[in-house]
Order: structure tokens, then sequence, then C-alpha cells
């Protein structure tokens, strides 16, 4: 059973549970863009519904909800037939959680695939077979290119998170200013230095001021901000006193 007849299936609850004393069992409201999040939500909603309708008096109870037993089947009863579907994507969304955690963590590399491998050995299951043999695929030509890089560890960043990390430093180190990156650019590469005095000291040596200074303005230029005080200044009117 796919998981999309899940979604439509809770699609139509929406308007059988919706203003009725029973719409705290209402699904999540899911994503129109990127939809492929979807599915971890909702498979934790039927979970929940699944536990509540095995004893369905004590939940009607604790919410205080009338107990009409053959009311609340129709309504959201549908979802029994998923039990057995749902265990298998449960146990998809538990390895792929894994997954990415390792490959946040460690990124491509030489072993990842050997290690990635060993870590999902527990979750691996005749019906999920081919789709761990598509993931460590993929695994394995990403951390192939690990081995063109020349010097440090070979091994490449896994996900964009660092780079949007970076980035939201830079935003900060920029402080108010949101009409483009500044010469204070600089400093976001310099934040992932591990500094130390002879790092510094190095560092003055190797780049004079001159050459930062002829970077930016090769690079960078004045900003929009520079540019616009620059064009539209506008001399006193003599409309203010004195």
């Amino acid at each position: 059973m796919a998981p999309f007849l899940l979604l439509i299936d809770a699609n139509l609850s929406k308007s059988k549970l919706r203003q009725t004393a029973y719409a705290f069992l209402l699904p999540p409201d899911l994503k129109t863009k990127a939809r492929w999040m979807n599915l971890e939500p909702l498979i934790a909603w039927t979970r929940r519904v699944q536990q509540f309708l095995d004893d369905p008096q004590a939940g009607l109870a604790k919410a205080q909800a009338p107990e009409d037993l053959q009311v609340l089947e129709e309504k959201i009863g549908w979802i029994r037939r998923y039990r057995e579907p749902l265990a298998e994507w449960s146990m998809l969304m538990e390895a792929v959680a894994v997954i990415l955690q390792y490959i946040r963590t460690h990124g491509y590399h030489r072993d990842a695939v050997d290690e990635l491998r060993a870590r999902v050995a527990s979750f691996q299951t005749e019906s999920l077979e081919d789709f761990f043999t598509e993931v460590l695929a993929f695994v394995g030509r990403q951390a192939s290119q690990a081995e063109t890089v020349e010097q440090g560890d070979r091994r490449l960043p896994g996900s964009t998170e660092v780079l949007e990390s970076l980035i939201g430093a830079g935003k900060q180190l920029q402080g108010r200013n949101k009409n483009g990156y500044t010469k204070a650019v600089l400093a976001m590469a310099a934040s992932v230095v591990k500094c130390t005095a002879e790092t510094i000291q190095h560092a003055l040596e190797a780049t004079p001021a001159r050459d930062v200074a002829g970077w930016i303005s090769d690079k960078l230029g004045i900003s929009l901000a520079a540019q616009r005080s620059r064009a539209l200044t506008v001399h006193a009117s003599g409309t203010k006193p004195n």
C-alpha cells in the first residue's frame, strides 16, 4: 500500500471531522511545497490515532468528548487498514533519520558506505532492500568524489546546513546592513579559522592591507548604501532652522 493513499484518506477525513465533537482528531496541515516532508508528521499522527482507537472510550473520556463509537468509526475508522503498512513506513522513517544524521555529521568519505551500511543493518528487510541499495549506491558515488581532494581529511560535506549557518553568521557580522555584502564578508572566512596568535601573525605577514583593500575594490566595489548616499545627496534647502 502506497503512502500517498494515506495522504488522500487523511485529506478526505478533514471534512468529516471539522466542526464536529471529534475535531481534536484532525490530521495535521500538510505542506503544498516540499511535499516529501509531509510523510513524517502524517505517520506520527496516524500512529497516535491508531493508539486512540485501541481504547476509544478512555480517549474520549480524557477529551471530554461524546461517546458515540458508531459515529467515531464512520469518521476515522478507515485508519485501521493502515496498521500493517504503517509499521514498515515507521521503520523506513527511522532509517532515513539515521542516514541523514550520519551524512550531516560525517559527510562523504572513503569509508562512508561501509559505516552507513552497518548503521542501517537493523532496519533492512526484504521489502526495503531496494531502498537501501539505492541509498548506498548514491552515497558511494558521492564518496568517490572525495578521493579527488588533494589534502586534508578527504571528505566532502553532505549537507548545506554548514553553509547556511555560515551565511547566518555573515549576516550577523554585517549588522544592520541589508543592501548586500560589504567588506565585512571577509569576516565570514575568518570566523571558521582556529584563531591562534601564530595564525594571526602568519595572516598579517602573508596578506598586506593593500592587497585586502584591492580585493574589496575589485570584487565588491561600493555598497548599495554608499551608491545611494553619493547619488542622492541633497543639499540643505534652508527649510530647517539653523
